[in-house]
Parts: structure tokens; C-alpha cells; sequence
């Protein structure tokens, strides 16, 4: 996708997450009635998927898997994707990281994620 999306990612008590980014700045539709061409470019900006998450140790690192069950690119669904889990500034910051090469549509990569914790929400 690309390292400047927006998102939240929610980890439930349960052991499930649910993942929702977008590459901020995108077109608004001309109608309210979109054709394809507007969909597809939508589609390509946005990720999103729901599935398991299980929590192991592994040499003192915390290993995070996700077992892909939903997810709006088809190819990943079925497969299984590890990252190793750390927290910095003080647990505010959530560090997904992997050695391995992911593929997603057209594009390759490895690296790491960095996910700043959300502000408490206030009593509305």
C-alpha cells in the first residue's frame, strides 16, 4: 500500500483484530452513483481485513500471527502472516515488524510498521 496510510486497528480482548487504512487525500466521487474506474481506484487506496490473532514468545521476542479469514484483497485470505511484536515510547507506540518479503497486489515489501496508540476516547 504505502508507508503514509491512515487507520485503526482494533485487538480485542478475544484474540481477533480488525484492520481498517486508507491513503489519505483521496478523490471524492463525482456522483453518488460511482462507475467502475472510481470503485477500482477507491479499492487500490484501501485495506482492510478481520481475522484471529494469536500472541507467542520466541527467544524473548513476541511473535503476532494473523490467520487471514476476511480481508478485501482475496489472495491473502488462507494465509498465515507473522510479524514480531514490540512496544516503544513508553507503550505508545506499536512496532510490527517482519524479515520476510509480503506481497500485496503489485507491490513487495518488508520492514516495519509502526502503529501510534490512539487517544482515550472521551464520554460523548
Amino acid at each position: 500500500m504505502t508507508n503514509n496510510c491512515q487507520g485503526i486497528i482494533l485487538h480485542t480482548s478475544d484474540s481477533y483484530v480488525s484492520a481498517q487504512m486508507a491513503i489519505p487525500g483521496q478523490p471524492k466521487f463525482d456522483s453518488e452513483n460511482p462507475g467502475e474506474a472510481e470503485m477500482a481506484e477507491c479499492g487500490r487506496g484501501y485495506f482492510a481485513y478481520s481475522v484471529p490473532y494469536h500472541i507467542s514468545e520466541n527467544g524473548g521476542k513476541a511473535r503476532l500471527r494473523h490467520d487471514f479469514r476476511i480481508c478485501n484483497r482475496p489472495n491473502l485470505v488462507g494465509q498465515i502472516q507473522t510479524r514480531d511484536r514490540s512496544f516503544e515510547e513508553g507503550d505508545q507506540l506499536l512496532v510490527l515488524s517482519t524479515d520476510k518479503l509480503i506481497k500485496v497486489g503489485n507491490e513487495s515489501d518488508t520492514g516495519s510498521r509502526v502503529i501510534a496508540k490512539a487517544a482515550p476516547r472521551q464520554n460523548i
